[in-house]
């Protein structure tokens, strides 16, 4: 089925609303909905659609896909991030010298790690742990893909997780 950029364009912005609730029904987020449909155009828009029959089912299976995939990585960030979240729970706590002592040195090893990241991981990592911005806005900031920001805050978080289990 052949179908010009113009025929793209008009299916995708009459099933918009549609494609966003039902990616925010998987996700739980409108916000995070929007941003998974647009990328879903964006791949729609570049795909040859000469093998596919059904576009309209193609693009809702672009976008359950895509939302998927964003759950997953969702996962995968929650596994890396927990160790941290419970070292966080420690460092904040009123500690004893020695526990005081010890949450120091983890802290100056912490501060070591960072300072040895480049410029954009330690960016995306700061942005994310201590900022609250989300992937998708670390990538626009950076100007790199959403998977890479996922890449640059996670290889950041597990050179810190290292920093702390190894011993001082």
């Amino acid at each position: 089925m052949s179908v010009s950029s113009e025929e793209r364009l008009h299916l995708f912005l009459r099933h918009r609303c549609e494609l966003i609730n039902y990616a925010s029904a998987l996700l739980d987020s409108r916000e995070t909905a929007e941003d998974l449909v647009q990328e879903a155009w964006l791949k729609f828009e570049r795909h040859s659609l000469e093998e596919v029959q059904q576009p309209i089912g193609y693009l809702f299976r672009m976008v359950r896909n895509l939302a998927l995939d964003h759950l997953r990585s969702q996962q995968v960030e929650r596994r890396w991030l927990c160790p941290l979240e419970q070292a966080e729970e420690v460092v904040s706590s009123e500690p004893d010298p020695a526990s005081a002592a010890q949450q120091s040195s983890s802290l100056e090893r912490l501060g070591q790690v960072l300072e040895t990241l480049d410029d954009d991981a330690r960016t995306a990592f700061e942005m994310h742990r201590f900022g609250g911005y989300t992937l998708q806005q670390i990538a626009d900031h950076l100007g790199i893909s959403s998977s890479s920001a996922h890449r640059l805050v996670h290889s950041s978080l597990q050179r810190c997780l290292h920093a702390l289990k190894e011993p001082h």
